[in-house]
């Protein structure tokens, strides 16, 4: 039984299924901060299943997560009124229910792991002016703190600041107004599963047909600042170690500083606008490629997708298969040739060191879908001292000094990364 009146309502020991599970409603709620008599919140406590949260059409952003999910789990759940706004608090050890998402958000369905969730009216002059703000936070365990503060003054809350943590989460400053920022630090991390759990909401919210206001919306709690610090981090299948990332992103760009044992430098992002595609620019100080990679690189840059930026870099220090090239100029896109294949056209790839320098420009594709591709290049190679170029190049010995100048054509199967010689 609910008793309603003008200042509020209450009820005790209700009995409801929500969500897939028993759960219980006492207290009640107050209509106006200036009643004093009452219940001032309502106290829900019950059960929860993955399943029902995945068929539940009153709560759209979790029918994507509980996918990921599997068994129950007990909760607690508060809702009081605080100047018309409601506040929320939910708190469970989540035991019982299993969570299938990229470490460190792993979780067996036996492991206890405290959440708590809430929401609340911060205190009246934290905002400027007439501002009224709204706190959302979310803390698991010890491995994810997520936290927005909104402006609920009017109709449409709008993201003051944000701020997502997974990890360790010492030391880190609050966001500053404006930002969002997604902050790791985790000593193993995996992009790739990352990469493909956040591709396949993408995919749900196109499902929804999320319209341009809702989209837009939803943008205002993405990340436009992130600081990733990872001992090992998996991206694109290559394992890099000792990775700091700090990226920013100041209107449509995004500006990245990244270091690892692999390569260090700078990068800016462009993405696609008024009818001109993506572009990536990075002036790296050094970068290192393996040959037990060199075959994934290749194989990721020949099956590029239609979306592929453009790429525009400077390497001071490159170090191909274990032999040190110098400073590395390479500019190029990819693009659809007449035959249907995908083809990287390249404007530039340029090499100097001490002994010699190349200047070439080409192209890197196949003579139809399926087919072998090919490196064609138009070059120019300036030698100071042949000898030392071969003792570089691992042919030590086979001759000395020499010097000289060839302009000619090369073509031959493979990439611009692997010459067949």
């Amino acid at each position: 039984m609910i008793n309603y009146t003008q200042s509020g309502l209450s009820t005790n020991n209700l009995l409801l299924r929500v969500f897939g599970g028993d759960a219980r409603l006492d207290g009640g709620v107050r209509f106006s901060d200036s009643v004093t008599e009452g219940p001032a919140r309502l106290s829900l406590q019950g059960s929860i299943s993955a399943e029902a949260l995945r068929q539940s059409t009153e709560l759209p952003s979790l029918t994507g997560l509980a996918t990921r999910m599997e068994g129950n789990a007990s909760y607690a759940a508060t809702l009081g009124l605080r100047q018309g706004v409601p506040e929320i608090t939910v708190i469970s050890n989540l035991q019982g229910m299993a969570l299938d998402f990229p470490a460190p958000l792993r979780k067996p369905a036996e492991a206890s792991w405290p959440m708590r969730f809430d929401s609340v009216l911060l205190p009246a002059g934290t905002a400027k002016g007439s501002a009224m703000l709204e706190q959302l936070q979310l803390k698991l365990a010890q491995v994810l703190s997520v936290s927005y503060v909104r402006d609920v003054s009017t109709a449409k809350p709008t993201v003051v600041r944000g701020q997502i943590q997974i990890g360790q989460s010492a030391g880190w400053k609050d966001a500053p107004d404006n930002t969002v920022v997604l902050q790791v630090k985790q000593p193993n991390l995996n992009a790739d599963e990352w990469q493909t759990l956040l591709a396949s909401f993408t995919e749900e919210e196109s499902g929804l047909r999320v319209g341009n206001a809702g989209r837009s919306s939803l943008n205002a709690y993405v990340p436009n600042k992130i600081d990733i610090s990872s001992q090992e981090l998996v991206w694109s299948g290559r394992t890099y170690n000792q990775l700091q990332v700090n990226a920013d992103k100041q209107a449509r760009v995004w500006r990245i500083q990244a270091r690892a044992n692999e390569f260090q430098g700078s990068a800016e992002y462009r993405p696609a606008a008024d009818g001109s595609g993506a572009r990536v620019s990075a002036h790296l100080n050094y970068l290192t490629i393996p040959p037990a990679v060199l075959e994934d690189v290749e194989s990721a840059m020949s099956e590029s997708p239609k979306d592929m930026p453009a790429l525009d870099l400077i390497i001071d220090n490159l170090e191909l298969r274990g032999v040190a090239l110098g400073k590395a100029e390479i500019e190029g896109f990819a693009r659809t040739s007449t035959n249907g294949s995908r083809e990287w056209v390249l404007g530039k790839l340029n090499l100097t060191m001490p002994e010699a320098s190349l200047q070439s420009k080409g192209q890197w594709g196949g003579s139809g879908k399926g087919a072998a591709k090919r490196s064609q290049l138009e070059f120019v190679l300036q030698i100071q001292d042949s000898g030392q170029l071969l003792d570089r190049l691992g042919f030590k010995g086979a001759i000395k000094n020499g010097k000289g100048r060839m302009v000619g054509q090369v073509g031959w199967q493979g990439s611009p990364f692997s010459p067949d010689y």
